[in-house]
């Protein structure tokens, strides 16, 4: 029988997939319910917010469960005027891991060590099902909720589209154990001073967009 192991940080994101489905199987050190369609075992675990929690869940899973594959959904935010909906993210990087100097953020891969040239900063998942829909995007993850427009615009030229707290996280760990990875996430906010409001006015419907592609994920 398949493993596959999905992590979303908010419950709202996590229940979203395959909703009203399945039975709590564990809950320390997080909450994770199991859902069987076919030959599939479906983890889907709540991590909770940020880089820490999302590494916690992964590497939980990976030991606890051996997945074949491992899913990251839920929300982002918007830094590069893409339409709203969700994306397949077709890579990874941590915008917050780097060397800081007086002339900017020298952004460097996960794990690597923050000197010289940087290659290959981003992770790269799976290749995207052909079934699949939706736009490619690359999404960089920090421990922080971007709001600043400043800011955003810092990140879009490094050539960041989306931005979350944990997708780059789970793809650092997944690589490490040689696991494929793959995430969805959908549009919540532009990543400016109304995104706090915008995030909470949007994330059901975000929540509920990222899931759906997910669910075509695993079942295909």
């Amino acid at each position: 029988m398949q493993n596959i192991a999905i992590i979303a940080a908010l419950p709202e994101e996590a229940d979203a997939i395959f909703e009203n489905q399945g039975s709590i199987v564990d809950t320390a050190p997080l909450p994770i319910r199991l859902v069987k369609i076919n030959d599939i075992n479906i983890h889907i675990a709540t991590c909770g917010i940020g880089k820490v929690h999302a590494s916690i869940a992964a590497t939980f899973m990976i030991g606890a469960y051996l997945p074949g594959l491992i899913i990251m959904t839920g929300t982002c935010g918007n830094i590069a005027a893409l339409p709203d909906g969700a994306y397949w993210i077709s890579g990874a990087q941590q915008h917050d891991y780097g060397t800081l100097r007086s002339s900017g953020m020298t952004r460097y891969r996960g794990g690597t060590w923050p000197m010289g040239e940087p290659k290959n900063v981003a992770f790269t998942p799976m290749d995207k099902p052909k079934s699949l829909n939706i736009a490619d995007a690359v999404i960089g993850t920090g421990d922080m909720f971007v709001s600043c427009p400043d800011h955003a615009q810092i990140l879009r030229d490094a050539g960041i589209e989306l931005v979350d707290m944990e997708v780059a996280a789970m793809a650092q760990v997944a690589h490490a154990f040689n696991i494929p990875w793959a995430a969805v996430k959908a549009i919540s906010d532009n990543a400016n001073d109304d995104s706090p409001s915008a995030f909470r006015a949007n994330l059901h419907r975000a929540a509920k967009a990222a899931a759906i592609e997910v669910e075509k994920v695993v079942i295909l």
